[in-house]
């Protein structure tokens, strides 16, 4: 498999919705890569033994290239070369004890794990694997609706004091959002909202109080960055924007890219759920589907975007940069997810579309000039 790279740079007018911020890049739609990538398969982890991985809920490597593989209620440790080495963590409420572990992450010796149904931290030493420490997050200073769902952490980020950026999924029937704050080493809350994201765009039901996630609307897409920035776009179009630590708006990335036209009957064939097509029938359609499915940013702030292009099989992912530069365009199969990038080693999930069992494959980037 090659991609290919290039930085063109040219000064396209941008449309009103994207000239209102400041520091944009632009990569033209047709901008040309002009280096190669080859994504050599280092090792794959699926049925390992008694060990079968599956519904992989996060994954995360430490400095030496030891692979760390969230499963909910246990943390599964495999070696550089792919070999399983330990099992970390049980489900339980005590010290070391997991429920559903959402997000991980290496900070010097420590391994910090993200449970969410537990609304704490627990902490393990990468060292002797054993508990160390837990931090409770402390919510009841959390604004949201009353009657509604209360909100959970989905994703975080240790900062170099310690402080701990959580972005918290809110549940409003009408607005499925991402709301982040800060929390200082202890668990407890020291800011107001810094950043909201929606995520899922819903439609009402007609004749009801109920919505449902919409089948064509836009998604929110969230990354953080290796410098703890957040990054995030909608999947409505290309438009890439980097936001600090405390929320702030710092610069965007915009690549015009052209869209395939949504038609009524289309988006009916999207769902077999009555509810939803009802909301379909009875609501104005987006005029185009979505262009994005997916992105990561990787340990070299390198940004990677899964455009759709209207294949049943494969999607298309370019690899940018927030200067305006192409740097990569390939394909990738449909069920094949980029879950990490780090030391030019690509880690991605198969799902297997028979059984919904999940694959873990480690793939070497080697770049090579261009042709």
């Amino acid at each position: 498999m090659f991609l290919t790279a290039c930085g063109d740079r040219p000064d396209d007018e941008l449309p009103d919705r994207v000239a209102e911020h400041k520091n944009v890049s632009i990569i033209p739609g047709d901008a040309s890569p002009a280096k190669t990538i080859r994504l050599q398969k280092r090792w794959e982890i699926g049925h390992e033994g008694d060990l079968l991985l599956n519904d992989i809920y996060a994954m995360t490597t430490d400095r030496h290239g030891n692979v760390y593989i969230s499963t909910g209620d246990q943390i599964h440790l495999f070696d550089p070369e792919g070999n399983y080495r330990e099992t970390i963590g049980q489900y339980g409420s005590g010290p070391g004890d997991l429920v559903t572990v959402f997000d991980m992450q290496i900070v010097d010796n420590t391994l910090y794990a993200l449970d969410f149904s537990q609304l704490r931290i627990q902490l393990f030493s990468t060292e002797s694997l054993e508990p160390d420490g837990i931090i409770k997050l402390d919510i009841h200073d959390l604004p949201h609706a009353e009657n509604a769902i209360p909100p959970f952490p989905l994703k975080f980020r240790i900062g170099n004091d310690r402080s701990i950026l959580i972005g918290f999924q809110y549940s409003d029937p009408a607005a499925l959002a991402l709301h982040f704050y800060r929390f200082d080493r202890d668990g407890n809350l020291i800011s107001d909202q810094l950043l909201s994201l929606l995520l899922i765009e819903v439609l009402p039901v007609p004749g009801t109080d109920h919505f449902v996630p919409s089948p064509v609307g836009g998604r929110g897409l969230f990354q953080f960055g290796p410098d703890s920035r957040i990054f995030t776009a909608s999947t409505k179009e290309f438009f890439i924007k980097a936001y600090g630590t405390d929320g702030r708006y710092q610069s965007a990335l915009y690549h015009p890219l052209e869209k395939r036209e949504l038609r009524s009957r289309d988006a009916m064939e999207t769902t077999s759920d009555d509810r939803q097509r009802k909301a379909l029938a009875a609501s104005t359609l987006p005029e185009y589907w979505p262009l994005l499915e997916d992105m990561v940013v990787d340990d070299e702030k390198r940004i990677w975007v899964s455009v759709d292009t209207g294949d049943a099989d494969i999607h298309e992912w370019r690899v940018v940069d927030m200067d305006g530069s192409l740097l990569a365009r390939f394909d990738l199969p449909l069920n094949r997810k980029i879950k990490k990038i780090r030391n030019n080693y690509l880690y991605a999930l198969d799902t297997d579309d028979g059984t919904g069992l999940e694959t873990l494959l480690k793939f070497e980037l080697i770049f090579e000039p261009g042709h």
